[in-house]
């Protein structure tokens, strides 16, 4: 336009708008608007250089690419709608996951020296252990300069109550010494730093608060902790400062520890062990540090037992990664848990975004006429890119929104479920979540790139027929996505299943078919053994019942250890009546159990088959051993082996000790193993209730299920799997949208063809064959790819059980099965879809 304009005209046409702006504004005026006018022109030369003349509407105006991307959503409310959901199911797993990983790796973070903070472990036969010689710390931090701090521990769980509230409550009670305050960072805000007499004790703030109105009101008051039966009275001497978030430990009762220095002599006959922590200066070796100690313990004492272990000094970001040297005091959580739900939360992003593009791709390809009646009226590539980027935005600001939400549902759902807080500190709330949309909005924009530059160059004389042309790379990407997708889906269920698998393998090794009507009965028995067996045996809901000092399950009661020349190691033992190893189903591999007669005899014991294994010399069946008491024990019998605690562990030698007789070993029995009838188990429990208070009135009614007893030592497990199966199902949802997209995509671009083959007279079935055929390849594919994977990662995950199933070649065909359904499921709606094409419809346009 300005091509033609000869720019005298243009001279003179802003010299005499000048001067009538001078005239009637004046100067300064005249010269502003001169220059605005010149500014104009200068900006209309560019647009004067197209070939075409451009739509107004097409310039790329932010409220138009707004307007029409609502608009274009409502449209397409479908498809849009999968992009929502599957974005949204993404970007909340993906971020509850994120939470939880990144609430692990921060803890402790406010400590001014973490890696200074130790705790002296002790390996001896290759087992770790935290029990040390209660003399060896003093010896240490006497000797050691580099030590800063020193501090035993002594752990408990104790039952507490106040005068005037008649309620009591179960809490961790810590025994420690003056340095632990310091090597810990707590803060002492009223009252005393330390418990001075052993009659005081601390409190933490919210302790407190839960046991009186203030703070300030508990400080003198007086509190009851009660131990196996023994209770003491503790005055308040202090309130300590609740420890942040992001800490792995948060003490509530802080006690002094006992006078241990009569059992600290490293040649004494007597000794008790107990945690050690340290604070070590800044830059100490800790390694070579540890070392060191045997060295230096032969100073003071002469004994193998002390000298030929290996020590180590363990740091609070070791301890809380391995619950297998965790004490209870930190918080833990296994680095082989982290690194799946990490891979997970990845995966399920991964598969999220894959799925965004293929549902991109599909829905762009059914709009080509309306980017061909765009390009017709002057819309430039770059308006085609904007108006897609604009319509992704608001997608994944909608799906952005959504997850908020559920996220701020779940959130503190899961984490009452899993007993963990995944909650910011406040200081990084505000920027950790600004950067966690960014980074969203950023993964979608880039996501939205693919399917906005393959259509704005499209050919245009193609648009306008409502085609589009696939390139080879195009067709590559997209069936890498869906590979991909399939991929991770067939790790997850092979994972799920072989959890699935282990679960089962845990229920038959501690035999839960066969106790699935047992209960166990907690309590002190004594010398009433007899009374209780007497009015529980006469109740026709109980089929029969045992006494023993344990339980499968936890360790609470009736375990020690033992250990004499004639065995390699030390061992567990228990004490048990005639009935207990049929009650639990337990065979006797060599010799016989306790008989029910009076052939019994006290000295008669047995042995599981690792005892067995635990005798220095022979075999031990029928011969006598010095045991317990003065006379020699005779081994009766061989038990088979049956895990007592976690089978994470090895099962222990053990020996079971005969309770035939009342006065044997009398305060050793406090538990009832009860098998009930199937009928009406509520009524039974209430009525060995109501007959145990009448025995019993001081002692609570403690009873439990036995696989509730044994869910209890594979808490962890269970709460991860039963998480790790929902992000399972997650990801096969997501997948499945995926599935819909691709079949989508594949109708589009070969609507021509599945035309001409009904014209043709094609079957339903061939045509299911021509959609569908790739797909099956594809899956075919993702199997060769995910299956060596899934089984190199699950052997490993699965070699943190000392006893555990193996993953079998059924898994992989049950995955691929389950997946064949799965996807056959998804397919065949939009196969339907497609065979009922109208031909005319679809080659008219030609």
């Amino acid at each position: 336009m300005f091509s033609n304009t000869p720019m005298e005209e243009l001279e003179g046409d802003l010299l005499e708008d000048y001067l009538g702006n001078y005239k009637k504004y004046g100067r300064t005026r005249a010269n502003l608007y001169y220059l605005l006018d010149l500014l104009r022109l200068i900006s209309l030369i560019p647009r004067s250089r197209r070939n075409t003349q451009k739509s107004k509407t097409m310039n790329n105006l932010f409220l138009f690419n707004l307007k029409y991307s609502f608009r274009s959503i409502k449209k397409h409310s479908v498809y849009q709608a999968l992009n929502i959901a599957s974005l949204t199911l993404g970007f909340t797993c993906f971020s509850l996951i994120y939470l939880f990983v990144f609430n692990h790796y921060q803890k402790d973070n406010f400590l001014e020296n973490p890696e200074g903070i130790v705790r002296l472990n002790i390996i001896r036969d290759g087992n770790e252990s935290m029990g040390i010689h209660s003399g060896i710390p003093y010896l240490l931090k006497k000797d050691i300069p580099e030590i800063e701090r020193m501090s035993r521990m002594s752990s408990l769980v104790m039952e507490v109550s106040f005068t005037g509230n008649p309620d009591s409550f179960t809490e961790q009670v810590l025994s420690v010494e003056p340095d632990f305050m310091d090597i810990f960072q707590l803060e002492t805000v009223l009252g005393e730093p330390f418990p001075k007499e052993p009659a005081t004790v601390l409190l933490s703030e919210s302790m407190a608060a839960k046991l009186f109105s203030s703070p300030q009101e508990a400080l003198g008051k007086e509190l009851t902790l009660t131990y196996n039966k023994k209770s003491r009275k503790k005055h308040v001497a202090g309130i300590f400062r609740d420890q942040p978030i992001n800490s792995s430990y948060s003490p509530q009762i802080i006690n002094q520890l006992g006078n241990y220095d009569r059992f600290s002599g490293l040649n004494g006959g007597l000794s008790v062990s107990l945690s050690a922590y340290f604070k070590l200066q800044k830059g100490t070796d800790r390694n070579a540090l540890a070392q060191k100690i045997p060295e230096n313990l032969k100073n003071y004492t002469d004994k193998e037992s002390h000298l030929s272990n290996t020590y180590v000094f363990r740091t609070l970001n070791e301890i809380k990664n391995n619950p297998k040297i965790s004490s209870g005091f930190i918080d833990s959580l296994d680095t082989q848990t982290v690194l799946i739900f990490k891979i997970v939360g990845l995966v399920i992003l991964l598969l999220a975004v894959a799925n965004y593009v293929n549902l991109t791709t599909a829905l762009t390809l059914k709009r080509t006429h309306e980017v061909g009646i765009k390009h017709a009226m002057g819309a430039t590539k770059h308006n085609l890119i904007s108006q897609l980027l604009c319509e992704s935005f608001i997608i994944g600001g909608i799906s952005i929104l959504l997850s908020g939400v559920f996220i701020a549902f779940l959130l503190p759902r899961i984490e009452s479920y899993i007993g963990l807080q995944m909650q910011l500190t406040a200081n990084m709330q505000t920027w950790l979540i600004v950067l966690s949309i960014l980074a969203l909005f950023v993964l979608v924009a880039l996501a939205s790139l693919y399917p906005a530059f393959l259509f704005s160059t499209t050919k245009f004389s193609q648009l306008l027929k409502g085609k589009s042309e696939v390139s080879p790379k195009s067709k590559l990407l997209r069936t890498s996505l869906m590979a991909m997708q399939f991929a991770i889906s067939t790790f997850l269920i092979v994972g799920s299943l072989t959890f699935l698998k282990q679960l089962q393998f845990i229920n038959k090794s501690h035999n839960l078919d066969h106790l699935s009507n047992v209960i166990i009965v907690s309590g002190k028995i004594g010398d009433k053994k007899r009374a209780i067996e007497h009015r529980l045996a006469s109740l026709p809901e109980i089929e029969r019942l045992s006494f023993a000092s344990f339980a499968p399950g936890p360790v609470d009661y009736g375990r020690s250890g033992l250990g004499t020349d004639e065995f390699k190691e030390s061992f567990g033992f228990y004490v048990i009546d005639e009935h207990f190893l049929d009650l639990m189903g337990l065979s006797i591999a060599e010799g016989h159990g306790f008989y029910t007669d009076d052939r019994n005899k006290p000295n008669h014991v047995l042995m599981n088959q690792a005892m067995v294994e635990n005798v220095k010399e022979g075999h031990p069946l029928g011969k006598e051993f010095k045991l317990y008491g003065a006379t020699q024990s005779k081994v009766i019998g061989i038990v088979e082996n049956f895990p007592i605690g976690s089978l994470k562990s090895q099962i222990e030698p053990a020996l079971y000790m005969q309770a035939a007789l009342d006065e044997y070993l009398p305060g050793m029995i406090k538990k009832v193993a009860i098998q009930l009838k199937p009928e009406n188990r509520v009524a039974s429990i209430a009525k060995i209730e109501s007959e145990w208070n009448k025995i019993f009135p001081e002692q609570p009614f403690q009873a439990e299920f036995m696989d509730d007893r044994i869910a209890k030592i594979y808490t962890d497990e269970l709460k991860m799997g039963q998480l790790f199966g929902i992000f399972t199902g997650v990801a096969v949802v997501i997948s499945c949208l995926g599935l819909v997209g691709l079949l989508t995509y594949l109708i589009q671009i070969k609507m021509k063809e599945i035309g001409i083959r009904k014209v043709l007279g094609a079957s339903a079935g061939t045509l299911t064959k021509l959609l569908t055929l790739n797909i099956w390849k594809v899956l075919l594919l993702s199997s060769l790819i995910s299956f060596p994977l899934s089984y190199h990662l699950l052997e490993d995950w699965l070699t943190s059980f000392v006893y555990r199933t193996e993953v079998s070649s059924e898994l992989f065909i049950l995955t691929i099965l389950c997946f064949v359904l799965i996807v056959g499921l998804a397919v065949f709606w939009q196969i339907r879809n497609a065979i009922k094409i109208n031909p005319t419809e679809v080659l008219r346009n030609d």
